[in-house]
């Protein structure tokens, strides 16, 4: 905005033609130019007032003002809207006493008077400002107090400071709520995860940087688990007041699902826990759930269904019988579809293990055909072992897998341990997680000998025997690198021996609790929890399983690798082993003649039956 009043130096004027008198209003010069100059002065360099006097330091000094200047054709100027008689002192108004008549030729001047300077603020004065004052918007040049000022009664009119604005929008405004406009404080990152709706001051408003931490760490659905096994039980916060369909919740269980279980949020009541298998929705199994697993669920309306894992199709023992039946068949899944239950998978469709051995020539000496071998033990992670009981020592022969075609090949190693003179003893090797084992007896006959191989057959070990004296003949040994049970031939009797480090310490025995005799059975295994036997019963194979404490848990009998469990002579064979397949399945190793009505006997081989484990 223009300044209203400005400074104007025009030195010393004359009152042109004969003057003025002491009431004129306007007053002509005989000339009102920049000193030194041609150039005219005008109004617009005084603004909206000049100031001037006549005659200065005489008797008739007397001050006026003026509002309007013209330029006369002839050179002078007027002065117009002139006041006269402006008083010395403040309020420096016009007094007629002042006034006085001006012959032509005075000296007039434009000066600052008191009047002129009565324009001015100045700042130890009580000023009326009437003009607009502007500042720029620069901090630093806006008008302020000192210090923050009290306002109290009468202060009405007095300028406030932000700082007392500040305090009156806080102190004037209400907390804001759902309903109400007001002031709201920031959230803390613990008041966001905690819900919490008001602050120290008022209500909480949530920043975005501080919502996202929250949010990626599921703060508001995840708890730790603090129930029971099979009861799970979360608390969230803030708590939900009602269990409602999408609801999704994670949890982390520290304990093992045993079965059916349910969870409880929040104290809001028990639901139970399902998951989808089989086209449906079915009760949790065993390890659905395991401590410390991170547990999604979803709640439907009625109950909670699993997501993490996201449930399969099948139930666990659904899925070990699909298993068992393909891995046994050459059936297609699309074959499948087209069996009734009143199908004959064996008559219709030939069986094709999963595994294969290739026998070639011993380079212990001679040649062995499936024949002279006897018994075969696997060990689920690529390794085979066959035996050979030749009267004089144990050949052991250790076959590997190849993981293209899946078939054994043999021999990949193989050794040779003596048994004693006098009698055939044991048959066959125990395989552990890290050794062969096989047992015989000494050269006098007075104590049982059992030796350890390396998985490949190297470092040979043979064992200290410790505790009573065995002179039984061992026919067959099961068990892993920390128990072994020695079979006494004739007998329905085990010896339990101890392994730790290189001592075998003999313990209890176990008595089987039928009439099994080791000198009728083909082969014996023991998975960890219990004896399997194979003999040959009644034109089929029989498989016996018994506990470790002896006593019998099945028996299943089988016809001999041939649809409807036939009999025939031609397919009769002589059980030898068995190999453990895959979780709910064995193999049953079979020797087999091949023969013809002209030459008679041509050869032996090897035949394997998969089988769902008894």
């Amino acid at each position: 905005m223009a300044d209203n009043n400005t400074p104007c130096q025009a030195g010393v004027l004359a009152l042109s033609g004969s003057g003025v008198s002491a009431t004129a209003t306007s007053v002509q010069v005989a000339a009102l130019k920049k000193p030194g100059t041609t150039t005219n002065i005008t109004m617009s360099n005084f603004g909206d007032t000049g100031y001037g006097a006549f005659e200065p330091n005489t008797s008739r000094w007397e001050n006026f003002s003026f509002t309007g200047i013209t330029q006369n054709a002839d050179g002078t100027a007027t002065f117009t809207g002139v006041t006269r008689g402006l008083d010395f002192v403040s309020p420096y108004a016009a007094d007629a006493t002042l006034r006085y008549a001006h012959a032509g030729g005075t000296e007039v001047i434009i000066t600052n008077t008191g009047a002129f300077y009565n324009e001015f603020a100045i700042k130890d004065n009580d000023e009326t400002i009437t003009g607009q004052w502007t500042y720029p918007i620069a901090s630093g040049t806006r008008p302020r107090y000192v210090s923050s000022p009290t306002f109290g009664a009468g202060t009405e009119t007095h300028l406030i400071d932000k700082n007392y604005a500040d305090g009156l929008a806080i102190a004037g405004a209400p907390d804001a709520s759902t309903t109400q406009k007001g002031l709201v404080e920031e959230a803390t990152q613990a008041e966001v995860e905690a819900g919490t709706a008001a602050g120290s001051a008022a209500r909480l408003f949530t920043n975005p940087s501080t919502l996202a931490p929250a949010l990626q760490k599921n703060a508001f659905t995840f708890a730790i688990d603090a129930g029971a096994t099979d009861a799970y039980a979360i608390t969230l916060v803030p708590a939900i007041t009602a269990y409602a369909a999408g609801q999704t919740f994670s949890f982390d269980a520290n304990t093992l699902n045993t079965g059916a279980a349910t969870l409880n949020v929040n104290a809001l009541g028990v639901k139970n826990i399902k998951k989808y298998a089989n086209g449906g929705i079915t009760d949790l199994e065993t390890g659905d759930i395991v401590a410390s697993q991170v547990v999604i669920v979803q709640y439907d309306g009625t109950q909670f269904i699993l997501q993490s894992p996201s449930a399969g199709n099948l139930t666990t023992a659904a899925a070990d019988e699909a298993e068992t039946f393909f891995g046994a068949t050459n059936i297609t899944g699309a074959e499948a579809e087209t069996l009734s239950d009143a199908s004959n998978a064996d008559a219709l469709h030939v069986h094709t293990p999963l595994v294969g051995f290739f026998v070639t020539e011993s380079p212990i000496g001679g040649s062995e055909d499936a024949e002279e071998l006897r018994m075969i033990v696997a060990d689920g992670s690529g390794n085979a072992y066959i035996t050979r009981n030749t009267g004089a020592q144990l050949n052991i022969y250790r076959m590997q897998r190849d993981a293209t075609s899946r078939l054994y090949y043999n021999p990949e190693t193989n050794v040779g341990f003596a048994i004693a003179a006098g009698g055939t003893e044991c048959n066959n090797v125990a395989v552990g997680a890290s050794f062969v084992w096989a047992c015989g007896r000494n050269g006098a006959g007075t104590d049982i000998v059992i030796n350890r191989w390396d998985k490949d057959l190297t470092n040979s070990t043979n064992m200290t025997i410790s505790g009573a004296a065995n002179a039984n003949v061992i026919t067959f040994i099961a068990g892993d690198d920390s128990t072994l049970y020695c079979w006494r031939q004739g007998a329905a009797i085990m010896d339990i021996y101890t392994i730790s480090g290189t001592t075998a310490t003999r313990g209890a025995t176990v008595t089987f609790s039928d009439a099994m005799s080791s000198t009728g059975t083909n082969a014996l295994w023991f998975d960890g929890t219990n004896f399997y036997t194979v003999n040959d019963s009644a034109g089929r194979n029989q498989i016996k399983k018994y506990n470790v404490t002896g006593t019998l848990q099945s028996t299943t009998a089988n016809g001999y690798f041939n649809g409807g469990n036939a009999t025939t002579q031609s397919e009769r064979g002589l059980s030898r082993g068995l190999i453990p397949a895959w979780t709910g399945a064995l193999y049953l190793v079979g020797e087999f003649t091949i023969s013809d009505d002209a030459t008679g006997v041509l050869s032996t081989e090897w035949r394997f039956y998969a089988i769902a484990k008894p």
